[in-house]
This record gives C-alpha cells, sequence and structure tokens, in this order.
C-alpha cells in the first residue's frame, strides 16, 4: 500500500525522541530466559511414577455412576413436569367456560330533558341570517377564508341532520344525544369567527 503523505509522515518520525535502553536490560532478559531453561532441565530431572491401572478404572467409574444420577434426575424431572403441563392443559380445556354462557343484561338509559330539547329545536336565527347575507352575495362570502368556515359549517350542519333523524328512530340513545351536544357546539364555534369577519 502506498502511503500518500509520506513527507508528512518521515517528517513526524523524525521529530520524535531516541531513548537509549539501561544497559544492563539485555543482559536481564538473557538471564530470565537462561533461567526458564534451567527451570525445564530440573523438570526433566524429577521422578516420574507410574500410578497403579486399578486408579484409573476407579476415576472413570466414579465418572460414570455421578453422569448417570445427573441424567436420570434431570430426566425424572422433565417428565414430572411435562406430566404436570399436560394435566393443567387437559383441565382447562376441559372446563366448562362460565363466560360463554348466555348472559342477557337489559339496561334502559333515560334522556335529559334539557338535552332532548336543545337537540330538537330549530336552528338559530344567526344561522338563518348567515344563510341569507350568502345568498345575496356578500362580499364576505367570497373570501377565501370565510368559504373554508361556510364549508365546515355546511358539513357540521348535514351531520346535524342525519344525527337528528337517527335520534329521531332510535328514541333516547344518550351516545347519539352527545354526539349531537358536540356537532352543534363545534357549528356555534365556527358562527362566531365567521360573525368576526362580517
Amino acid at each position: 500500500m502506498k502511503e500518500l503523505n509520506i513527507n508528512t509522515l518521515q517528517k513526524a518520525l523524525g521529530q520524535l525522541p531516541e531513548y537509549e535502553p539501561p544497559t544492563g536490560l539485555w543482559d536481564d532478559l538473557e538471564a530470565a530466559l537462561d533461567a526458564d531453561g534451567l527451570l525445564s532441565e530440573s523438570a526433566r530431572s524429577l521422578p516420574q511414577y507410574d500410578p497403579p491401572a486399578q486408579i484409573w478404572s476407579n476415576l472413570e467409574n466414579a465418572l460414570v455412576q455421578k453422569k448417570a444420577i445427573r441424567i436420570g434426575f434431570s430426566r425424572k424431572i422433565l417428565a414430572a413436569a411435562a406430566v404436570g403441563l399436560l394435566l393443567l392443559g387437559a383441565w382447562w380445556f376441559m372446563s366448562p367456560d362460565t363466560s360463554k354462557q348466555g348472559r342477557v343484561v337489559v339496561t334502559q338509559e333515560t334522556l335529559n330533558e334539557e338535552i332532548r330539547n336543545s337537540v330538537q329545536e330549530k336552528d338559530d336565527a344567526a344561522f338563518e341570517m348567515l344563510e341569507t347575507l350568502c345568498a345575496s352575495r356578500a362580499p364576505v362570502c367570497e373570501q377565501p377564508d370565510f368559504i373554508a368556515l361556510k364549508s365546515e359549517l355546511d358539513e357540521l350542519s348535514e351531520a346535524k341532520k342525519e344525527l337528528r333523524n337517527t335520534l329521531g328512530r332510535y328514541g333516547d340513545d344518550p351516545a347519539l344525544a352527545a354526539q349531537l351536544v358536540r356537532i352543534e357546539r363545534e357549528r356555534s364555534g365556527l358562527l362566531r369567527q365567521m360573525m368576526t369577519m362580517i
């Protein structure tokens, strides 16, 4: 591999400080290596003993017995756990499920009269005034912001009309009434914004 900045590298290497090792360093290293050699020579001169053949067979038998005990014990635990899981699964599968038994709960909620009246009343005069203003082609009705607000108001009015019809068919459903109240609040907020633009 070719070095791209060889001049810079050589200059940096030239600026590195140089050190001289202590005078006895090489002698100490050589003595340590010789000591390893002397140790291995003295290890060769140690007496060697051959153990009786029966010792190896005794060790081997003891290791085999311990291994057999461990394997037998762990297999028994695993078998007991598997049987327990099978019994638990069978009990769970066979037990009658009380949550699936047919229970019929009938509740009836009543709707507050004030909410019913507010939901079923006619539109406010301010909404009608806005309709007549835009029917007469007032300049404010041509502004993009006003047109966007009017579009939202028309969508909410349509949703209110559909919910009123649904509420009439299904009686006093509190969820539908609450949704109708939320739509009416949004319509009122839009109407206020549009009135400030007029």
